[in-house]
């Protein structure tokens, strides 16, 4: 089965999902304020992009993993005046396009939310938070 995804793949995928993410939740919602997280790491780095208001574009960072890591798509979400069920899907659909697009195969982790308890935000949607993982991320062999 295919490599780990090299850095420069996971950004320029991140980037695609942001924004692809990122349109769908304007459709939903076009003045949103909120966060979408992104996580991508793959195995020796991780790619980090945000967006906490309809009008900024993705802010990417890049951390080295933690020793042992393993490939992961992690995702949180959440945003005023969007459903929660709709957030979801939004998340979800872009996800698949995006790495359909790219040719690269998804296995979703057990039912994807466990919410991340504990982390208190300053705002009061967190309780809306949406935890996505997506794992076992492997990039199609040229």
């Amino acid at each position: 089965d295919g490599e780990s995804l090299s850095t420069e793949t996971a950004r320029k995928l991140t980037t695609e999902l942001m924004n692809t993410i990122k349109e769908k939740v304007l459709d939903l919602n076009p003045e949103f304020v909120g966060h979408i997280k992104l996580f991508l790491d793959n195995g020796l780095e991780t790619v980090k992009q945000s967006v906490t208001i309809y009008y900024e574009e993705p802010q990417e960072d890049i951390i080295k993993s933690k020793e042992g890591a393993v490939p992961t798509l992690k995702i949180l979400s959440a945003v005023s005046n969007v459903e929660k069920e709709a957030l979801k899907d939004a998340v979800n659909n872009s996800v698949q396009e995006t790495f359909e697009k790219k040719g690269i195969d998804v296995h979703k982790a057990r039912h994807g939310h466990d919410h991340e308890h504990g982390q208190k935000h300053g705002h009061g949607h967190n309780e809306h938070e949406q935890v996505q993982r997506i794992v076992s991320i492997k990039g199609k062999k040229e």
